[in-house]
């Protein structure tokens, strides 16, 4: 399929389009997804780096994640310490779209 092409169909031909290329795919991605998960497992136990032409593994060090209670901090600050507010940080996220196939 040609990218012009995309630009020719309308939505409801984009998204059967969409469909079918998924449901032609499936069988590939998931040797992907199993292919993906031997590598890791491998590198993961063995320590070992990776490496053909054009591809590449890399290890990520395992870090501590923090959380915090977001709901129980707002209701502290507005119950008498609004001080803890000037670590507050917010940023927009967003709004996205998921399409699902039905199998």
């Amino acid at each position: 399929m040609q990218i012009q092409d995309i630009d020719q169909m309308d939505i409801y031909e984009a998204l059967e389009t969409y469909r079918d290329l998924k449901v032609e795919l499936g069988p590939t991605l998931e040797l992907l997804s199993r292919l993906e998960k031997k590598i890791k497992l491998h590198v993961a136990e063995t320590g070992e780096i990776l490496e053909v032409d054009g591809a590449r593994t890399k290890v990520r060090r395992g870090y501590v994640r923090s959380t915090w209670d977001n709901k129980g901090l707002r209701g502290y600050a507005a119950g008498g310490h609004p001080e803890i507010l000037k670590y507050l940080t917010e940023t927009d996220v967003r709004p996205g779209v998921s399409i699902k196939i039905k199998e």
